[in-house]
């Protein structure tokens, strides 16, 4: 299938399934494991087209996209979801599986770091969308079987764990002053101990302040 039979048949599925009719489609951002693309309709409004793969799992991706649903009702900044005319959220028609949400103007991506202000947006937001889905009925933590798991039973664990486990109890545990021992005690080969380096403040949303790793503290 080459490029624009892709940017026609997204078209054909958008007018099909979404009510938009295109005037433009072209190739979008690419995606993790989906083809993206970005379609303007009429009226001026972008939307966001995600193509998925042949052998995608459409019930698990459906249920992501409904928890994005449920996040947006919290108030966490997710673009809004485009349902089709029968109101699911993934259209499927000649093979190709799509779902389209509004298009996030302005977005941009952290490749490159946070910097300043966005680091208390950031915290802001991530802690609006901890409290959201801490409501949803799959959310909040509780223990579940995990018979893939396989844990060894203490005495038959290699030595390794022993001495580990006694270094930790040995290092002392209060106080960020004690975490370059901390650290060297659980590994006293590392080339660079904690102490070389200094903790920067990460608000999050419910205004607790966190210590986070930061660069190399330069001499002087």
């Amino acid at each position: 299938m080459n490029a624009q039979f892709d940017v026609t048949a997204m078209a054909g599925i958008l007018a099909l399934h979404h009510r938009v009719v295109p005037t433009d489609v072209r190739e979008g951002p690419s995606g993790t494991a989906t083809c993206n693309y970005v379609a303007k309709d009429g009226d001026g409004c972008r939307w966001f087209v995600k193509a998925y793969p042949e052998h995608a799992d459409l019930g698990a991706e459906g249920r992501a996209l409904e928890l994005a649903e449920f996040a947006a009702l919290g108030g966490v900044p997710v673009p809004a979801m485009r349902q089709t005319l029968d109101g699911d959220l993934i259209a499927v028609e000649g093979g190709l599986a799509v779902a389209v949400t509004a298009f996030a103007e302005g977005a941009e991506a952290a490749e490159g770091g946070l910097h300043g202000e966005q680091w208390a947006a950031v915290g802001a937001t991530v802690g609006r969308l901890h409290r959201t889905l801490a409501r949803h009925p799959d959310g909040p933590p509780r223990r579940a079987p995990a018979p893939h798991l396989r844990c060894r039973p203490l005495e038959r664990r290699p030595p390794q764990t022993s001495a580990v486990r006694a270094r930790w109890t040995e290092a002392p545990h209060d106080g960020p002053e004690h975490r370059g021992h901390h650290a060297k005690a659980r590994c006293p080969n590392c080339a660079r101990s904690s102490d070389d380096y200094h903790y920067g403040p990460l608000s999050h949303g419910d205004g607790r302040s966190h210590r986070v790793r930061g660069q190399p503290r330069h001499p002087g």
